[in-house]
């Protein structure tokens, strides 16, 4: 198939191209530079420009488009304004959905966050959705803008949300590159035994799924909640990442309430949150639908 990929030279982007590649796909990968560096895209995808702080009035690929996958947005970040997020996040998904149905592309995958449920702690296909930030927000209103689409009548394209936890693979940036910095370094952390319930989600799990919703011709528009199979913890994410991918690196283990002190003293609350809280995902209506296997944490490399 024919497949147009946003945010290709990404984290996520980019080895979703990559797998896509080596199932014999055409993939035209999309960023928002001119002209991109020896290996920013994986060998094998066609470059495309499309900056997505612009308005989006067509998509001018060398070939019809079969399936978009849209990646690309701006992530929850204190330094960006609430207009980065609503500009990309809502109105650059609005455009190139309706773009979709105009193109009569056959599925326009648009990867959102579990950021929409807020707060929630243990998400269910029927958690209500609360986003607290403008990064959760925006994902929510293009959620909600693709479905009036749906309503309306989206013709020949069917419209399927992936909603992810946080997603960890090589060269996983955010908080897991600035540990692995640290550990790289040399320098032990306090970050073993952590006694929390984690869902995460890894990219071999992200492809399988793609591929599975690719080549499902009866799936139809909905949304979804998406993780790997089982729980786990902070600690066992990291040790998976130093095992499979940093080689290196040492954590031990440590009182978390001196932890917590310490964080919270630093004015570093929500990185202790993000580290030690509990944070549970359902994939059981993805799983139904696509007849989806997923991987545990121990079973992906």
């Amino acid at each position: 198939m024919n497949i147009f990929v946003t945010g290709a030279s990404g984290f996520i982007g980019k080895s979703i191209c990559r797998s896509l590649i080596e199932e014999g796909h055409k993939v035209v990968g999309c960023t928002r530079r001119i002209e991109v560096k020896q290996n920013e895209l994986h060998q094998g995808v066609i470059h495309h420009y499309l900056d997505l702080n612009q308005p989006i009035k067509d998509l001018t690929p060398p070939f019809n488009i079969d399936i978009i996958i849209h990646t690309a947005g701006v992530a929850h970040n204190k330094s960006n304004q609430p207009e980065d997020y609503y500009r990309v996040n809502k109105q650059a998904t609005i455009e190139l959905a309706k773009l979709a149905i105009q193109l009569k592309v056959k599925k326009f995958i648009f990867l959102s966050s579990i950021s929409v449920f807020g707060q929630c702690k243990e998400i269910t296909d029927s958690t209500p959705k609360a986003p607290i930030n403008d990064y959760g927000k925006s994902k929510l209103a293009a959620e909600e803008a693709i479905k009036r689409l749906i309503n309306q009548g989206s013709g020949e394209t069917t419209f399927v949300t992936l909603r992810p936890p946080l997603v960890y693979g090589e060269n996983a940036p955010g908080n897991l590159k600035a540990i692995e910095k640290v550990l790289k370094k040399g320098i032990p952390l306090p970050l073993a035994g952590i006694p929390n319930r984690r869902t995460f989600l890894s990219l071999e799990n992200l492809e399988s799924a793609i591929k599975k919703i690719i080549s499902n011709e009866k799936m139809e528009s909905d949304d979804f909640n998406i993780s790997d199979e089982g729980l786990t913890s902070s600690s066992h994410l990291i040790q998976h990442m130093i095992n499979h991918h940093w080689k290196k690196g040492f954590i031990f283990k440590f009182p978390t309430l001196i932890l917590r002190i310490f964080l919270t003293c630093l004015g570093k609350t929500e990185l202790y949150e993000k580290l030690f809280s509990d944070l549970t995902v359902s994939n059981l209506k993805l799983k139904k639908a696509l007849d989806w296997k997923p991987k545990t944490i121990n079973e992906v490399h």
